[in-house]
């Protein structure tokens, strides 16, 4: 999986905008924000493809959940771990 880093560079350039001025949590419109559920559980069952660095994931967790939390919302349920049994 491969995505060109020119796509998200406006919203990286905002976003870390924001985030120097205190204000990065305070401006997110995303799904985290909005509690929609459906869109998170879609992305992170995205993430968990074997194609995706599970740091990526590990970090999408993490700042959703930083999200939720500052809009008054609980946290995304942590990720279930793979046992390999059938």
């Amino acid at each position: 999986m491969s995505l060109d880093p020119s796509i998200l560079s406006p919203l990286v350039q905002a976003s870390v905008e924001k985030a120097t001025q205190g204000a990065a949590l305070d401006t997110v419109t995303g799904p985290a924000a909005r509690n929609d559920r459906a869109t998170l559980t879609a992305q992170s069952n995205l993430l968990q493809s074997p194609e995706v660095q599970p740091e990526l994931a590990l970090l999408h967790h993490h700042l959703t959940n930083c999200i939720l939390s500052h809009h008054g919302h609980l946290p995304f349920p942590p990720f279930q771990a793979e046992t390999g049994q059938d």
